[in-house]
């Protein structure tokens, strides 16, 4: 915990403040700061505007003070929090030293430091994506409808934030097969309807007030779309650390090969990733959730987890980038 907030608190002020962070910097002053309630997030790369959750989240900080670099911080020490949280799980099923690899690697993997120093809405991606994960565990193992509530909201929720995550929803609608969430009748229908109460400021604004927004995603659904697996090698990047120099250094960034730190996080990745297919091919024996079978449970949990962000994204047609895989890397750290 302290290598990962000194990581991510260290060299205040060293980090990006271009066009997408002082654009969602002004959405979310605006709701703290000047009563104007956000309904439109800020533009994507899509060509569509961004739903406004992001700036929700933001008006917390800018609430408490104006200052970019407080909300720069606010940024920080969520990641903090989802360290935290992907330690909590590892030690939970697998023991401590499980507990203290997954938090190591989560702590100063670069991708999960350097998206961690910005106001940016895709930063937020992994500490939700944490959340999720935390009530998928709760919601299987001690059977918890809060647990259960809370995974299918954050699931409706999170894509508002950013729309790389609607990816979580897969995630959940395969939980509620595999573990007969859809039995929880209450549950389930109490965490989706906040979700799509979330959604209704959007909504409600581009109906009344923006109804060439509405034209803008029906072009960008309706584009010319590719299938490939660069979202697949996106993810891979982002599990190695592979060439994140520019984005910590800019054009100063020096020319040094990352090949050798590359294949060592590889064969790490590696060796976790066999260790949870294993655990999982042993799981088909196993009876109702006890303690001895949580491993086996998380592994799976992860496995599923790991595989809905890059899965999403093979059939696209927009951009595939790196930021968009966020919500897998607490995946990646277990």
């Amino acid at each position: 915990m302290l290598l990962a907030a000194i990581l991510r608190f260290g060299w205040a002020g060293v980090n990006s403040f271009a066009f997408d962070e002082a654009r969602l910097s002004l959405i979310s002053l605006g709701m703290a700061r000047g009563g104007q309630f956000a309904a439109l997030g800020m533009p994507s790369s899509a060509g569509v505007p961004n739903l406004p959750a992001a700036a929700w989240i933001f008006a917390v900080p800018y609430a408490l003070s104006p200052d970019p670099l407080v909300a720069t911080l606010f940024a920080g020490l969520l990641s903090l929090l989802a360290v935290a949280g992907v330690w909590w799980l590892a030690r939970d099923a697998w023991g401590p030293w499980g507990g203290i690899a997954a938090a190591l690697f989560m702590a100063a993997s670069p991708y999960s430091v350097l998206y961690a120093r910005s106001v940016w809405a895709q930063n937020l991606l992994s500490p939700l994506a944490v959340v999720w994960g935390m009530a998928a565990y709760y919601g299987v193992t001690r059977r918890s409808r809060f647990a259960i509530a809370l995974n299918v909201f954050v699931a409706g929720f999170a894509f508002q934030v950013h729309f790389a995550a609607v990816a979580l929803i897969l995630g959940t609608l395969y939980l509620l097969v595999r573990w007969r969430w859809w039995r929880e009748t209450r549950a389930v229908l109490g965490g989706g309807v906040l979700a799509l109460l979330a959604l209704v400021p959007f909504v409600a604004h581009v109906a009344c007030c923006a109804p060439g927004v509405a034209e803008q995603f029906a072009g960008a659904l309706g584009g010319e779309a590719q299938i490939d697996l660069l979202s697949f090698r996106e993810t891979l990047r982002l599990a190695v650390g592979w060439d994140w120099g520019y984005l910590a250094a800019g054009d100063w960034a020096l020319p040094i090969d990352p090949m050798v730190t590359a294949l060592l996080a590889g064969v790490v990745l590696a060796a976790g990733l066999v260790a949870l297919v294993y655990s999982l091919l042993y799981a088909a024996r196993a009876a109702a959730p006890s303690h001895a079978d949580r491993g086996k449970i998380l592994a799976e949990i992860t496995l599923v987890w790991l595989v809905v962000s890059p899965l999403f994204f093979v059939r696209h047609s927009t951009p595939v980038f790196i930021h968009y895989q966020l919500a897998a890397l607490p995946a990646l750290a277990l």
